[in-house]
């Protein structure tokens, strides 16, 4: 899809207006561009982020509640075929013992994630869960993250109140989707339109993402701009969020495959900075996969991130029951506690929320 502004300066002005911008137009901005044009994009950024989420940061905790996985994604720690993973599926008092204590922490927003698995990971298991929250007045906002269900499971979720689901395609090229995933995640179509299920389903609230390091980062960008305008067309909105992880090491993981394209901390902060512009209503995503001091820089320029996950771990039963346990989906790079990370956004002007969003 090809926009009919091609040069730096139309696609800025187009920008500036809250139009966003189409796939062919992300590309074209981004192998245009002079140091003079990103400087203009950057403050383009900031401009549309504070106008759209004012200084905000909306942070969440991933709780992770199973590492049982049917799928064998190359770059995965959770892939089936990994041998040094110690897999768990939290029971019901463990999953309530790590909730209490992100609770505790100060965190009212949950990402519920884990491997995909019809049983340890399917919709009766996260049932459980859910009941237990409730039942210990545990009012937290619940996304869950698990692999693609069908239109009858997003429905179960709404129905058990969950706020949104995510669901990352990974990468939008076909080719390098097949090469690096063996299992039912190798269905790159049924993978593509969960989430338009999950809305069908009553979550108005879904997220995308992809995983930088698969393919061009570039292509994958306009990739996932293209399948937003998808969701804009048949419902009438965008999603809600997206992000943008940078692949990362993995306990018991050697990739035997070098990444397609590595993407720079120059370049990272780029993407962020573009998707603003493309998506002036999408709120952006940044984990603990990032080191802080590259979150710090991001919240300081202020280009696009809405959302920060803090006192991460990517272990079931990291919090409480295993601490100490390596077999964590990937390696993380911020290890701060919750508090800390919000003395240092509201040091730097932000106000933090804790609750939906």
């Amino acid at each position: 899809m090809i926009g009919e502004f091609e040069n730096p300066a139309s696609l800025l002005e187009k920008a500036r207006r809250g139009e966003g911008l189409l796939p062919g137009e992300v590309l074209s901005l981004w192998s245009q561009a002079t140091p003079a044009d990103w400087a203009a994009v950057f403050e383009c950024a900031r401009v549309l982020n504070e106008q759209k989420f004012e200084k905000k940061i909306r942070f969440f905790a991933p709780l992770y509640f199973s590492s049982y996985c049917v799928n064998d994604c190359l770059y995965c720690g959770f892939r089936r075929s990994n041998r040094l993973a110690k897999r768990r599926a939290l029971t019901c008092e463990e999953f309530l013992r790590e909730a209490k204590f992100l609770w505790q922490e100060g965190h009212r927003s949950l990402l519920l994630i884990a491997g995909e698995h019809p049983v340890y990971a399917g919709v009766d298991r996260i049932a459980g869960y859910l009941q237990v929250l409730q039942k210990a007045d545990l009012a937290f906002s619940v996304t869950v993250e698990v692999g693609p269900l069908d239109f009858t499971g997003y429905r179960t979720l709404k129905a058990l109140g969950v706020d949104r689901c995510l669901l990352f395609q990974e990468t939008y090229h076909r080719p390098s989707y097949v090469l690096v995933h063996d299992g039912p995640k190798k269905n790159f179509d049924w993978r593509l339109e969960a989430m338009e299920r999950a809305v069908l389903a009553g979550l108005g609230k879904v997220g995308l993402g992809i995983l930088l390091g698969l393919h061009s980062f570039r292509e994958d960008l306009a990739g996932l701009v293209g399948h937003a305008w998808t969701f804009k067309k048949k419902f009438g909105f965008f999603p809600a969020t997206f992000s943008f992880p940078r692949l990362q090491p993995a306990y018991g993981v050697s990739v035997p495959w070098a990444a397609q394209e590595t993407v720079s901390d120059e370049d990272f902060e780029k993407i962020i900075a573009v998707s603003r512009l493309a998506m002036p209503s999408v709120g952006i995503v940044l984990t603990t996969r990032e080191t802080p001091a590259m979150r710090k820089r991001l919240i300081e320029l202020g280009i696009g991130v809405t959302h920060l996950s803090a006192g991460s771990s990517t272990q079931p039963g990291g919090y409480t029951v295993e601490p100490e346990e390596r077999g964590g989906q990937f390696d993380l790079r911020d290890h701060r506690p919750l508090r800390e990370v919000e003395r240092e956004v509201s040091s730097q002007g932000y106000e933090s929320v804790f609750h939906g969003g």
